[in-house]
């Protein structure tokens, strides 16, 4: 008997969610992390979340468990941390400097809203993502990284609480921002090695 009874949200496409969706699966093709019939698949593609814990996660079936809340709080905390960051100036000034803590909570949010099945919410697509990165491109560094999973680590002790009933969120969220931490990469030429080391 299924554990679960998802979708506890009504999940919808947004603005990126295909685009990134298609990407993920393209690459875990590529790696043999996925069969090569995956874009075909209505277990793996669909936005509502598998019912049997033991069945995998993707990101854009996230919102379907978690809705908008959780996210809100995760992120909402995430931020705060690094407004916080006294101790490293060069990094939280750079958020700083762009704008108070709810324009970047709000942002980050519809963003993840957006890829994780929320619906239309992050407008401008991809290139609106890149030009934000790049008005803080001194940070899109491998020490910028470093300190950027530092933060979101130090987040998910605080608030792993909220998220504990489905034990396949928080591994899925992981694998989720190191799918766009290696983009970043790419497009801003550092390397990852070493921000993913530190985990719960």
């Amino acid at each position: 008997m299924s554990k679960f009874n998802y979708p506890n949200f009504e999940t919808k496409y947004g603005y990126l969610t295909q685009f990134f969706q298609h990407q993920f699966i393209k690459h875990q093709i590529s790696i043999k992390k996925l069969p090569t019939n995956a874009m075909e698949n209505e277990k793996i593609t669909s936005l509502i979340a598998s019912n049997n814990p033991k069945d995998p996660l993707y990101f854009w079936q996230l919102y379907s468990i978690t809705g908008e809340d959780l996210i809100h709080i995760l992120i909402e905390d995430f931020y705060t941390n690094i407004f916080n960051d006294t101790d490293n100036k060069w990094f939280s000034e750079e958020f700083i400097d762009l704008g108070p803590i709810k324009y970047h909570v709000n942002g980050q949010k519809n963003f993840w809203l957006d890829l994780m099945g929320g619906g239309y919410h992050y407008t401008g697509g991809y290139k609106k993502l890149y030009m934000k990165h790049k008005m803080t491109e001194i940070i899109m560094t491998r020490k910028g990284a470093i300190k950027w999973m530092e933060h979101m680590n130090h987040t998910f002790k605080k608030v792993k609480k909220h998220f504990q009933f489905d034990s396949r969120i928080y591994p899925t969220i992981m694998v989720f921002l190191k799918f766009l931490m290696e983009k970043y990469a790419h497009e801003f030429n550092f390397k990852i090695h070493g921000v993913f080391e530190s985990k719960l």
